[in-house]
């Protein structure tokens, strides 16, 4: 008979940590996931066996998030010895270093002393450990910082700082304007061009206007 048809296009798509790879399916085979870290034994998650929609989330099955992986995708008849059934295997995925990043929620205020203060929100990933979702900061620990661009209201000269905490308090501002800003999370530990979260959209501070005969 003809040979099996191969799965074909394995992607790998993750954001903050939840991972699922998607190929495209041989219509009339169902197709059976297998991944494992690189150089070792190839493992099956229970839920993508036999499978005929084109996905598997391995979000959980990936418990080792700086290790790499690859999966294969294999088709599936049910009358072939499984050693024999074809496949076709993915580029290698790193969690740590590949998950896309999103771009975090933050807010802009005035303490009062009319000084800009930000509060960047902390993301929530996929990752379910011990009862709870892991945030960012719970995966990268001191590897988490934020870069924050920005610029007076109006002007086209933009500066950029790093910084390590999520409350960022903007001392050297002048006092009065509007500033605004855009924030991405910064991991300086992946590989250069992951080091950056997705952009916010900008953010500005409300103007001061100070009363002289106060």
């Amino acid at each position: 008979g003809a040979p099996l048809p191969r799965a074909q296009n394995l992607t790998w798509t993750s954001f903050n940590f939840k991972t699922v790879l998607t190929w495209n399916a041989v219509s009339g085979h169902t197709h059976t996931v297998e991944f494992s870290r690189v150089e070792t034994d190839r493992r099956r998650t229970l839920h993508c066996i036999r499978i005929a929609h084109p996905e598997c989330d391995l979000t959980d099955d990936l418990i080792d998030l700086n290790a790499a992986y690859t999966a294969d995708v294999l088709t599936e008849v049910m009358t072939f010895d499984p050693m024999d059934l074809p496949f076709t295997q993915s580029n290698r995925f790193c969690p740590y270093e590949d998950t896309v990043l999103g771009a975090p929620p933050f807010r802009v205020e005035l303490n009062e002393n009319d000084t800009i203060v930000l509060h960047i929100t902390d993301q929530q990933t996929a990752l379910y450990r011990d009862g709870r979702h892991l945030t960012l900061r719970d995966v990268f620990k001191h590897d988490l910082q934020y870069s924050i661009n920005y610029y007076k209201a109006g002007s086209t000269g933009t500066k950029k700082i790093v910084v390590p905490d999520s409350e960022v308090v903007m001392r050297d501002l002048e006092r009065g304007p509007s500033y605004c800003f855009r924030v991405s999370v910064y991991v300086a530990s992946r590989s250069r061009r992951r080091k950056l979260s997705k952009w916010t959209l900008p953010k500005c501070s409300p103007v001061v206007t100070f009363d002289l005969f106060a």
